[in-house]
């Protein structure tokens, strides 16, 4: 089996992307399925520069790799990271720039002095580790005494993190100017407000934020006339309406429970009017949507949405398939679907009628079929 990975993995490669296909840099993640031998393979691969994993499948408690390569220059890694590994990956790896370790529980304040070793740094993302807020004002504290070295910490663009106060934020704000990326998970809407004098800030990723609504109306009206990305995740009363009202220059939007959920039930948000063309939408190219239990807001956001050409759209019962039926999709390209289902071709049929630039569709499939129809590729996630 080594040998078979061996040959897989040739000595030169510089970068190994082993994260799902329609993951941005944060928050999105998916399982993967590479089997162990891969990540012992790892460390002799001397040119690399890049690497990205996503949550393994598996029952095991594993560590990735038994060694880095020294040359690493960007690591993104989701839930299975250790303090030790990130003591071996910093002790090794003198060129680091960006370092994505969330989602990993293992990781607590002992990395602190780890990651304050990384002369370099770019980019860091702390989210969901078990680095406490004492923790993050360590970091933001120690980055900032780095600034009499020529590769400063105002050299820092992105930043991500849970649990952030406004004092984090007023830290970062005046120790890292050149910020043009935020992920910031469990907060509160109104500490979020001083971001908005980051003027370069162009992505931004919010979980699980309370009084979401107070941030939607006072701050993003400021960050919307500068704003590529916008993730929202679990912020239950964000207004979408507001996105389309406030943003100028959005080209990608991931909506993830958020605006309504069961507990949450959209007449409790405003609403979108339905003989309303909201400008903000107009300029969206990639849209991902997982309302589990709004298909009607996923109706109405698709609606506005009419240039997008990247689809990432969850729905969960056959019932619900007729929102795609009914959509302008013209300038939709590529669609990602989940969770997977098997499709009939009169489906098929009526989703390429209305989306005919269409040339890929990942999560659906004809139970007994072709792979391809009508020039489109249909298959599913393994």
């Amino acid at each position: 089996m080594h040998s078979v990975v061996a040959a897989i993995l040739p000595p030169t490669l510089t970068k190994l992307d082993l994260g799902s296909k329609h993951s941005h840099n944060t928050g999105d993640h998916s399982f993967n399925f590479v089997i162990h031998p891969v990540y012992q393979e790892i460390k002799k691969l001397e040119q690399l520069r890049f690497l990205r994993l996503d949550y393994l499948y598996t029952e095991r408690t594993i560590h990735i790799c038994n060694g880095f390569p020294k040359y690493l220059e960007t690591v993104t890694t989701c839930g299975f990271f250790t303090d030790e590994d990130l003591k071996l990956l910093v002790d090794t790896c003198k060129h680091l720039k960006y370092l994505n370790i969330s989602r990993s529980e293992k990781v607590t304040d002992a990395s602190i002095e780890h990651i304050l070793q990384i002369n370099n740094l770019l980019g860091l993302y702390v989210v969901d580790t078990r680095i406490s807020r004492d923790g993050i004002t360590q970091i933001i504290k120690g980055l900032s005494a780095m600034q009499g070295n020529e590769s400063c910490s105002q050299n820092l663009q992105k930043f991500g993190c849970s649990f952030p106060t406004e004092n984090h934020f007023n830290m970062l704000i005046q120790h890292f100017p050149n910020i043009n990326e935020l992920w910031l998970e469990n907060c509160d809407g109104n500490d979020l407000i001083p971001i908005t004098k980051l003027q370069k800030l162009v992505s931004l990723h919010l979980g699980m934020v309370d009084n979401s609504g107070v941030f939607c109306h006072q701050a993003l009206p400021i960050l919307g006339e500068r704003l590529v990305l916008l993730k929202l995740t679990k912020c239950y009363d964000f207004d979408l309406v507001q996105i389309g009202v406030s943003c100028k220059t959005l080209k990608c939007l991931h909506l993830t429970e958020s605006g309504s959920t069961e507990d949450f039930p959209s007449n409790e948000v405003p609403c979108f009017s339905p003989d309303t063309q909201y400008p903000g939408f107009l300029t969206i190219e990639c849209l991902q949507i997982e309302l589990e239990y709004d298909p009607d807001m996923t109706e109405s956001v698709l609606k506005q949405c009419l240039n997008v050409k990247k689809l990432n759209i969850t729905l969960h019962e056959p019932e619900e398939f007729y929102i795609l039926e009914c959509q302008p999709l013209k300038e939709v390209e590529e669609i990602i679907w989940s969770p997977s289902a098997w499709i009939d071709m009169t489906f098929a049929n009526q989703l390429l009628d209305s989306a005919q630039k269409l040339h890929i569709v990942i999560g659906l499939s004809f139970e007994e079929g072709p792979n391809y129809y009508r020039g489109v590729k249909f298959y599913d996630y393994i």
